[in-house]
């Protein structure tokens, strides 16, 4: 159950409990109004409620009920026993330690109620402006195995993404070293002599193909920092909306402000003796998205 003192004089009811549950639509609340969920002073009470100072209203749902209310609904692309791997928005940090939290928080109200639980936990991050696949385990064994897993690249993700030009071939695979250039505060190609200078592997593949634009399916095989961003700006192939590394004065003709990238698939190939073992061979994708490519073809 939720209790609230009013502190405001003549705010309305779904108003006030809008900024406690910023989730709550206008027809949940008249539902948990009909299902007699909210009382104002321990009354029943209705929609065009006007509150005055020392009020108190009651919500009389449990913290797991409320929790859908205190944040965004996370979608869920799969789930078992062990794992879970949600949708997340661009925009969003994975985890936050701002007041309404990011992705974790979320996931963890949804699925148990209480948003500062330690499960489900995420097993890897994903750039706040880079929105889809997110891992998460349930429980600290499962955290464990995927944690390793992940170490030993038995995880594979694939990215779409959205690129200015045509890459050539189309069907093409990168290997050009990389290094942290900590005085500029960036990741660029380099010689394997550099350095600090590591290896990097990516495949591509062009999926479509418009104008100046392509959207590509890349597969990052080894998983560097800015890996994708930095291989196709060094070929010439820039991610749209990148401004680090790509392509500024495009971007701005396009009005595209963060990175046209999403983590669209992950497979698992999972040792035999795992108690994870059962997801060797499984693959989790939502659809390569177009990023409305065409309609971008009347700007050039």
């Amino acid at each position: 159950m939720l209790t609230l003192k009013v502190d405001k004089d003549g705010i309305k009811l779904f108003a006030h409990l809008k900024n406690v549950l910023p989730c709550l639509s206008y027809e949940a609340f008249q539902k948990m109004l009909r299902l007699k969920k909210v009382l104002v002073n321990r009354q029943i009470t209705y929609k065009d409620r006007v509150l005055s100072p020392g009020d108190a209203i009651e919500i009389r749902m449990s913290d797991q009920a409320l929790g859908k209310y205190r944040f965004p609904k996370v979608e869920i692309v799969y789930e078992d026993n062990y794992i879970i791997v949600a949708l997340k928005p661009q925009g969003v940090d994975v985890e936050s330690p701002r007041q309404r939290g990011g992705l974790c928080s979320w996931l963890r109200a949804q699925h148990s109620g209480n948003h500062g639980a330690p499960f489900p936990a995420p097993c890897h991050r994903l750039d706040t402006q880079i929105s889809g696949l997110v891992l998460f385990a349930k429980e600290q064994a499962a955290l464990a195995e995927l944690t390793k897993a992940f170490k030993q690249g038995l995880v594979h993700r694939q990215y779409a993404c959205l690129a200015r030009g045509l890459p050539s071939p189309r069907l093409g695979e990168i290997t050009l070293p990389i290094v942290r250039d900590a005085k500029n505060a960036i990741i660029r190609v380099c010689t394997p002599s550099t350095r600090g200078a590591l290896s990097a592997v990516t495949r591509y593949r062009v999926a479509t193909s418009i104008g100046r634009l392509s959207v590509l399916e890349v597969n990052p095989v080894t998983a560097r920092p800015h890996q994708i961003r930095v291989h196709l700006a060094a070929i010439g192939h820039p991610v749209i909306g990148d401004d680090k590394y790509g392509d500024r004065v495009l971007n701005r003709k396009l009005d595209i402000r963060r990175e046209q990238i999403v983590a669209n698939t992950m497979g698992f190939e999972m040792p035999a003796k795992s108690p994870l073992s059962y997801l060797s061979g499984v693959n989790i994708s939502i659809p390569t998205p177009d990023f409305h490519i065409r309609k971008f073809r009347i700007r050039f």
